[in-house]
């Protein structure tokens, strides 16, 4: 019986995530220790400067930890809103020559679609890419990417 529901719980996933990339063209980097799953927006990445890109990142709650991540959100937020969060949209600028990453954008949504936070930053504030994180991951995506399919 065990087998059964664990076989059930990974074909699960499986399709939860093969039905977040099909349906929107997303994907995978990685994952973090929140429980948050990260993916590019295939084809979004855009040179905006010297060996400099932008690209969209997705954020989803893990599947089976989506109450963790909602309560995580209302906590930070401190916000009821976000007891219904279902996902982020963030715009990422990665400066492939000097290992920086910044945040331009930032939208989060609810189930309904409802946008729950939404921020630009007109000027990118970049920072070193810190080892062994979310943004480790991100940079190392779009610097590889670029260099394979020659990204002008």
């Amino acid at each position: 019986m065990k087998k059964i529901v664990f076989l059930i719980t990974l074909w699960i996933s499986i399709i939860d995530v093969y039905s977040q990339n099909s349906i929107k063209d997303l994907e995978y980097i990685d994952a973090s220790a929140s429980f948050t799953s990260y993916y590019a927006k295939i084809g979004s990445i855009k040179k905006v400067g010297n060996k400099t890109y932008k690209v969209w990142i997705y954020s989803y709650p893990q599947y089976g930890h989506e109450d963790e991540c909602r309560n995580s959100m209302v906590n930070e937020h401190n916000n009821e809103k976000y007891s219904n969060f279902t996902h982020s949209v963030s715009l990422y600028n990665v400066d492939c020559n000097n290992e920086k990453i910044g945040t331009s954008k930032i939208i989060d949504y609810a189930t309904n679609g409802e946008i729950l936070f939404s921020s630009e930053y007109y000027t990118t504030i970049y920072s070193d890419v810190v080892p062994d994180t979310i943004g480790e991951s991100i940079y190392e995506y779009v610097c590889k990417y670029v260099m394979e399919n020659k990204v002008k």
